[in-house]
Formats: structure tokens, C-alpha cells, sequence
């Protein structure tokens, strides 16, 4: 004999228990003749319950603190199973099912459950269930915390599992909750990571076409946990304790009583992306925070405003200015840490041949070798050079070039070095001028 259902006690019925918060009942006392308690939480035995869209937290139980399914099937969909301790006597301190027909266990959250013996999630001994689109974490138990299998088929799928568990579409990464009740905020790894067959879809807000309807987020794809899927439901009144009801809060993630926002664009000033100008879906395309409204490149999380600028050409924090707080000689816009030209005037820095020098600063020099413009470099520009360098003659020069032409290796004169270099290139095809085009 046993003694079960602390808060909620079910027998050879199939009852639909919803809307309800059961906290802080227990099953523990266990007087001469009985052999255990438990089912703090819930018990339902031989029967097929609906167990959704509550909040079942703080209860105590030799064995399945919150949730008993004994010899039963059902189906528990939607609620937050958190905080249950127990699990003294035959383990379990989320959900407990001992045989019966199959379990489906979806879009749940499975948190916080502390067991003394092995299975602080879920416990499944000689049954069969299904776990998919669920949150089970932070769960403890000296073994299984999270999922204990005994005897049992157990299959999970799209569900957030701490540890890992094979399965499809399973991860294991911080849900990233807010509040008493573990809402996901809307940068959760759990949102739009659920089961994406379009039965599971959260519910759409009418008012925005493709994105979910609160407490769901994100586009239509089922979110983890339990305020996914299409049968979520909003658990929590107000989720960030401020005083204002969910339905009228215009930031559900952070208390804000004044409900203060400038932009009048119904998105509260602590939790907009852009909280002086009006942008009511919050595009954030980037994901730096930034909503596209006042980023002013959305495709780049690195660019965005309050960005430390960096001398690169772009305007990094969006105030309309490039490269500010670099020196600037030429007065370009440009700082002249990157400024391909330093000393001459060219803000588009242009640069044709992709060589690192500006195009106004570079000298243009293509046939540098041909001193007499005949289109041929041969002996009669060598005569021309050695005049240059040994006689003094006047240079030909080139008014696209800074420098002299027969400075061939560009080191300032026109010497014996340069006309070597011509002698290579004229009679033995060498490669002639080392830097034909820099001043």
C-alpha cells in the first residue's frame, strides 16, 4: 500500500488537469503498513490524464515528485516541472512512470528536479515514452540526472538535454531563461530549434504575419520548453515581476513599471534595439543587438552604434563620419594610418592596379625603360642613360613621375646601378627597373 497524489490524485479515470499551479504539496509520510509515498506533485494511475499548461514546483515525494504516472499512459504537454525534490525510495523527481501503456512528454521544462537515488528529470521503468521538443536540465541525481532509462524504450528528440542524448535534433547548450517561471529570452538556442514539421509550429501573432505569438518567439518554428508548440500558454501573469500583466507589459523580459518608450513603436525603451527610432519588429539581422533601424550595416555584427571606430576605411559606429579620431594630414576623411595616400587629397582612395599606393600618388610610368618614347627599349636608350649618368645630360622625363625615369631603381639618383640594370634588361632580358612605378 502506498500513499500518493500530495496535490492531485487520479485513479482508473482520464482527467484533463490544465491552468493550474500545484506547488508545494508532498507525498512523504509513510505510516506502519504502507510501503512509500509519493506523486507530491501529481499521481494518476491506470488511466490516460492530460497534463497540461502548468506550473508544478516545489513538491515532495519518496519517488516522483512531481509528476506520477503509474500503469498509465498520457500525455503531458506544456508545463514547467521545476523544483521537485524527493526520490528517497524508488528514485524520480520530474516525472515517475512505472508501466503502463506509452507516455508523450512534449515541449516541457525539466529543470532543478533533485532525486536521491538515480533519474531527477525523468524516470521511465519498464514503459514506454516519448520525449520531444523539451527542456531537461539542471536536474540532479546521483546518477541519470537528467534522463533515466530502466527496462524501458524511451525516444528524444528536439529537445535541449544537459550532457547530450542521442536523438534527432537534440542539443545541450544554456537556454538562456529569465524570470521565476524560465521563459526563454528571445536569444535562446531553444527558440525555433524545436521539431520543424509544421504540426508542432507555435501559435502566429496575428498582428505580425510569420512570428510567434507570446510566449513563444522567433519565427513560427516550435521553441523548446514550455512555452512552445501550438498548445502553449502563457504560465506566468508577469513574467518579469514588475506589475504589469504579460498582455500589457511592452517588455515581458525586463521589469520596466513605467512602461517608458520613446519611440512610441510598442516596444519598451529596455529591451528595444533601437529605442529612439520606432521599429516594432526589431530586425536584427546581424544579431549585435542593433535592430536594422539604426545599424547602419545590419550584415555586419561588428559595425553598429557605440562600435569602437578603427582606422579602416568605414564608418564602424554609425555616426556618419570615417575614421574619426585619427590624424588626418590631407584632410581627406581618411586617417592616415590607412589612408593609401597619407599626403595627397583622395577620399574614394582609388587604386587601379590594387598595389596598396592611391592612384594620385603613384606614378604612372608604363614604358619607363623607353627614354625616347620610340616604343622599343633598345641601344639608343641606353646611349640617352649613360649621357644621364655619366655626362650630365638633361633628363627625359615623365610628368606623370615625381622622379627621374633613369632612376630606374628608385633610390633617388640616376647612378651607375640604374644603368646596370638597363644593360641587363636591354641585352640580357632581365627584368630591367625594380620599382618602374614609385615615387
Amino acid at each position: 500500500t502506498y500513499r500518493e497524489g500530495g496535490g492531485i490524485l487520479s485513479e482508473f479515470s482520464s482527467p484533463t488537469i490544465q491552468h493550474n499551479w500545484i506547488i508545494d504539496n508532498e507525498a512523504v509520510t509513510v505510516d506502519p503498513g504502507l510501503v512509500s509515498a509519493g506523486g507530491g506533485g501529481i499521481r494518476a494511475g491506470d488511466g490516460n490524464p492530460i497534463i497540461r499548461n502548468n506550473i508544478i514546483a516545489g513538491n515532495r515525494g519518496l519517488y516522483g515528485a512531481g509528476i506520477v504516472l503509474n500503469y498509465a499512459d498520457g500525455i503531458i504537454r506544456n508545463n514547467v516541472i521545476a523544483g521537485n525534490t524527493g526520490g528517497e525510495d524508488f528514485g524520480g523527481s520530474g516525472i515517475w512512470k512505472l508501466k503502463g501503456g506509452s507516455a508523450l512528454v512534449e515541449n516541457n521544462t525539466i529543470v532543478g528536479n533533485v532525486s536521491a537515488l538515480g533519474g531527477g528529470g525523468v524516470y521511465a521503468w519498464s514503459t514506454t515514452m516519448t520525449l520531444r521538443n523539451n527542456i531537461i536540465r539542471e536536474n540532479v541525481a546521483p546518477s541519470a540526472p537528467q534522463i533515466r532509462v530502466n527496462a524501458s524504450t524511451v525516444t528524444v528528440t528536439y529537445s535541449n538535454v544537459q550532457g547530450g542524448y542521442s536523438g534527432m535534433g537534440n542539443i545541450d547548450v544554456d537556454p538562456l531563461y529569465f524570470g521565476p517561471y524560465f521563459h526563454l529570452t528571445a536569444a535562446s538556442p531553444s527558440v525555433d530549434a524545436g521539431d520543424p514539421a509544421m504540426a508542432f509550429d507555435d501559435p502566429e501573432d496575428g498582428m505580425n504575419p510569420g512570428l510567434a505569438l507570446w510566449p513563444a518567439l522567433g519565427s513560427l518554428r516550435n521553441d523548446m520548453g514550455a512555452y512552445g508548440g501550438p498548445g502553449c500558454w502563457d504560465l506566468d501573469g508577469d513574467a518579469d515581476g514588475d506589475g504589469v500583466s504579460n498582455d500589457a507589459d511592452n517588455c515581458m523580459a525586463t521589469a520596466n513599471p513605467g512602461q517608458d518608450d520613446i519611440d512610441s513603436d510598442g516596444v519598451g525603451d529596455l529591451c528595444d534595439n533601437c529605442p529612439a527610432q520606432a521599429n516594432a519588429d526589431q530586425t536584427d539581422a546581424d544579431l549585435d543587438g542593433f535592430g536594422a533601424a539604426c545599424d547602419c550595416n545590419d550584415s555586419d555584427d561588428s559595425i553598429h552604434p557605440g562600435a569602437t571606430e578603427i582606422c579602416n576605411l568605414v564608418d564602424d559606429n554609425c555616426d556618419g563620419n570615417t575614421d574619426e579620431g585619427f590624424a588626418d594630414g590631407d584632410a581627406d576623411g581618411v586617417g592616415d594610418a590607412c589612408d593609401n595616400c597619407p599626403l595627397a587629397y583622395n577620399p574614394d582612395q582609388a587604386d587601379s592596379d590594387n598595389d596598396g599606393i592611391g592612384d594620385v600618388c603613384e606614378c604612372v610610368c608604363p614604358d619607363q625603360c623607353d627614354m625616347d618614347g620610340s616604343g622599343f627599349v633598345d641601344a639608343v636608350d641606353l646611349a640617352v642613360v649613360i649621357d644621364v649618368v655619366f655626362f650630365g645630360a638633361p633628363d627625359v622625363s615623365d610628368p606623370d613621375c615625381p622622379r627621374s625615369r633613369a632612376d630606374f631603381n628608385a633610390d633617388g639618383v640616376a647612378d651607375a646601378v640604374d644603368l646596370a640594370l638597363l644593360i641587363d634588361h636591354v641585352f640580357f632580358g632581365g627584368f630591367g627597373p625594380s620599382d618602374p612605378c614609385s615615387p
